[in-house]
């Protein structure tokens, strides 16, 4: 037995991922999807009196992938959870010898082919980043590289050097607070592209968010205007001898946002708010996950400038109950 089809290294999560092995004669064939890291077996699939047999193993991969910004100061941070790697083990059923293992494939969270090296985002290359604010920018490169983040400001212009220790994905991150003063920042990865920050001030009632984009990336941005927080409350009431009494309480808390002006390119990435497996929302202590409770939005209206207006909850409800 033997694998005659495996899927390339860095293939996206969002394409088929096909492995076909071929026996030299019909048996019954168990195919086992293992997590090369702890040997833990993540999916398998039993084939009856077949001699060769094909398979997707993508719907098992994207089911386990989850990953959230890290917190930090400027420069890489840790890439644990990001991709996915994968090997494939081959038995016949009735035998738990291996037959034959694939070898051990990483494949990237995107939907589409990634070219290495590449700054892998869907927000533009210049953008506008409020005083204290943090970014991410996901670098793919199957070779080791260096970024320079140059800060200018009224008086003066510094750059700090970071160099990559892993190839494939890279987070690198950005926080603003270690560039006091500074009016614009670049951020240059050489070959991998570089995005250049105009720093605006910071509006106490802006809410930032970050989520999980199309192309396997984490992007943020900063709503200024919050139009309305609205409070649902479900009660449970009984009812004794003196009318009703409530027994217990379960609230959630629904925010609409509207973005600034934007154009076209820029309402597009952000309406991957709308589709994006994760939203977390940006704040002093960390990200906390929220649910987008918009299906819609408008990305372009004729003549006219337009901007994009979507509604949150949290994820996690308030509940109490009375004695």
């Amino acid at each position: 037995m033997q694998f005659t089809q495996i899927p390339q290294h860095y293939s996206p999560l969002g394409d088929a991922l096909l492995y076909t092995v071929k026996h030299t004669a019909a048996a019954d064939i168990e195919v086992r999807v293992i997590d090369p890291s702890d040997s833990s077996v993540l999916a398998a699939k039993r084939f009856a009196s077949v001699a060769e047999a094909s398979f997707d193993i993508a719907p098992a991969l994207r089911r386990g992938l989850r990953f959230e910004p890290r917190q930090g100061g400027t420069g890489f941070v840790d890439s644990a959870g990001r991709c996915a790697t994968a090997q494939v083990k081959a038995f016949l059923s009735d035998d738990e010898a291996v037959v034959a293992t694939s070898s051990s494939r990483v494949f990237l969270p995107g939907d589409s082919p990634a070219s290495s090296p590449s700054l892998l985002t869907t927000m533009p290359r210049e953008r506008l980043i409020p005083e204290g604010a943090c970014d991410e920018l996901t670098i793919f490169s199957e070779a080791a590289f260096a970024v320079t983040v140059t800060a200018v400001g009224p008086d003066s212009t510094s750059a700090q050097h970071y160099r990559s220790s892993n190839s494939g994905l890279q987070p690198f991150r950005l926080d603003t607070r270690d560039f006091p003063g500074a009016e614009t920042i670049t951020v240059d990865a050489g070959v991998c592209g570089q995005v250049v920050y105009t720093l605006v001030p910071a509006r106490e009632e802006a809410v930032r968010l970050a989520w999980r984009s199309h192309v396997g990336s984490i992007e943020h941005y900063s709503f200024p205007v919050v139009r309305e927080t609205t409070l649902r409350v479900d009660k449970t009431r009984g009812y004794g001898a003196d009318g009703p009494v409530v027994t217990a309480w379960l609230s959630e808390r629904e925010t609409h946002l509207v973005s600034a002006y934007e154009s076209t390119s820029v309402l597009e990435a952000l309406a991957g708010v709308i589709a994006a497996p994760e939203v977390w929302l940006v704040e002093e202590e960390g990200y906390t996950p929220v649910d987008i409770t918009t299906d819609e939005a408008t990305i372009l209206r004729h003549g006219a400038m337009c901007c994009l207006e979507i509604a949150f909850r949290s994820t996690r409800k308030t509940s109490a109950s009375w004695n």
